[in-house]
């Protein structure tokens, strides 16, 4: 990747914007000193630019009656919904660092505390609610931020928000036989191409259930658990019976509940994540993915496959660009599958784009062009951070580096499949963020079929090691750090 990187350069198609972008990053002297610190010996350029999306994040910071927010950049001095629960993805890695933001999810509070008495909330912060229902995926930020925090207290403050929430959806867009009806301007993709019964807002109430169900347990609430198991299979069963198309094998909207199509949208890869899949649709949705003349693009992963007849190959918004928030979706999705690889393929491909273009245009932004490496979509909006964030924070720990937390278990998770030096220091997490852990991987040689881990923390945990099909669990003692010969 570096030689390519390399090659890229030297024939000139690049101005370096090295006074934003040089190591100086990797130990800022500003509120930034305090975020979690990754290690990655051969992509300098992509620590960089982690930091480099705080401090933009920083810029679009904004205000709400819950207190300070990471801006979503809809527009100056207001926040949507949706993005606010994207941005939560990164959000969590504050970790009290910022002399402002008081709590990473203070922006979606905002959106809570504006609850209907029928169970809406408001898409946009500052407009009226008019019951616009876009992308409802509240319960997978508050799920994030608990597997992150162990926070039972909010999850139980929080619950019933979402229960309501759920309902007012369902009332709202919902049908006997299961699918939805359409959401507010395309579901959140504007203009992509749609039927009247979407696959991508069913999708997210299957998990929005499968996840109520998971709160509710830790909540010791068993009726409203067996309540969303219910929903969850329900659900299930109307998206695999009717919206899986077999000769393509691939998800799709429907014309009312009759007739099934498939636009080979981005949108149908949300059941992978609410756990609706099976096998054999796993399958399917893998091998479009993996497709040159469909979805596997040089700058993966498309928002309409190239098997579309509505796909422009300058991107067009929702017609082709390829969309952060959306690929975060399909890797946390993968990663759910049981298809770490895959995941991480992309995840590194896509960050490697990012930052290509960044060093290119010295900007981020919302939306980037899938033919290419090095180039922004040809709408796109700049300096976005905003959602754009979930790849160069989130994307970049828990799929490049390959760390994850499970907070409630006491568990760090570290998938290794990288040869150069790499790992996470000061990642905080617990409650209040008051558990801190260093992990680190030395380098080593191409084939070499062994790891040397140092870990270390404040606290107890055990961390989990997984490299191809081998994982095992260490036990690592406060205060003590350990070295660790894997496997």
């Amino acid at each position: 990747m570096r030689k390519r990187i390399g090659k890229i350069c030297s024939a000139g198609l690049f101005v370096v914007f090295f006074a934003s972008f040089s190591p100086i990053y990797s130990q800022p002297e500003d509120w930034r000193a305090n975020l979690p610190e990754p290690v990655l010996a051969d992509e300098p350029g992509w620590i960089a630019l982690y930091y480099e999306t705080w401090r933009l994040a920083d810029m679009n910071r904004i205000q709400t009656p819950a207190g300070w927010a990471i801006g979503d950049c809809r527009k100056a001095g207001t926040l949507t919904s949706w993005a606010q629960a994207f941005v939560a993805g990164f959000g969590k890695y504050l970790q009290n660092a910022h002399p402002q933001i008081d709590h990473p999810m203070d922006g979606l509070d905002a959106f809570y505390a504006l609850q209907e008495p029928d169970g809406t909330i408001p898409l946009i912060l500052d407009e009226p609610n008019q019951n616009r229902i876009q992308m409802p995926i509240f319960a997978w930020a508050e799920w994030q931020y608990y597997l992150q925090t162990s926070d039972l207290d909010r999850l139980r403050q929080i619950l019933p928000v979402l229960d309501r929430f759920y309902g007012a959806v369902k009332r709202l867009h919902g049908t006997q036989a299961g699918p939805y009806t359409s959401g507010y301007a395309g579901n959140g993709m504007s203009n992509r191409p749609l039927g009247t019964r979407l696959i991508d807002l069913t999708a997210q109430q299957a998990l929005n259930a499968y996840l109520l169900n998971k709160m509710a347990v830790q909540c010791g609430e068993p009726k409203l658990a067996q309540k969303y198991e219910r929903e969850h299979v329900f659900l299930s069963r109307a998206i695999n019976s009717m919206m899986w198309n077999d000769d393509d094998r691939f998800y799709g909207d429907l014309i009312r509940d009759i007739l099934p199509i498939n636009h080979w949208s981005i949108a149908g890869y949300w059941p992978l994540l609410a756990r609706v899949a099976e096998k054999k649709h796993v399958a399917g949705l893998l091998a479009a993915l993996q497709d040159p003349t469909n979805f596997n693009t040089p700058h993966r992963i498309p928002t309409l496959g190239k098997h579309s007849i509505d796909y422009s190959p300058h991107g067009d918004f929702w017609r082709g660009s390829v969309y952060p928030p959306m690929n975060y979706m399909v890797i946390k999705g993968l990663d759910a599958n049981g298809l770490t690889q895959q995941a991480t393929e992309i995840a590194e491909n896509h960050l490697l784009a990012i930052y290509l273009t960044t060093i290119s245009y010295g900007m981020l932004y919302e939306s980037y062009h899938q033919a290419t490496l090095y180039y922004p979509s040809n709408r796109s909006r700049v300096d976005f951070v905003g959602w754009t964030g979930l790849s160069t924070i989130a994307l970049l720990i828990e799929n490049v580096i390959g760390v994850q937390v499970n907070a409630p278990e006491q568990l760090i998770r570290w998938v290794l499949h990288r040869n150069d030096q790499h790992g996470i220091k000061n990642l905080r997490w617990g409650p209040d963020c008051a558990f801190r852990a260093d992990l680190l991987a030395q380098a080593r040689q191409a084939g070499d079929p062994s790891y040397r881990i140092f870990a270390k923390g404040n606290t107890d945990f055990t961390l989990e090691l997984i490299c191809d099909n081998q994982s095992k669990r260490y036990k690592i003692s406060a205060e003590k750090e350990r070295e660790i010969h894997f496997p």
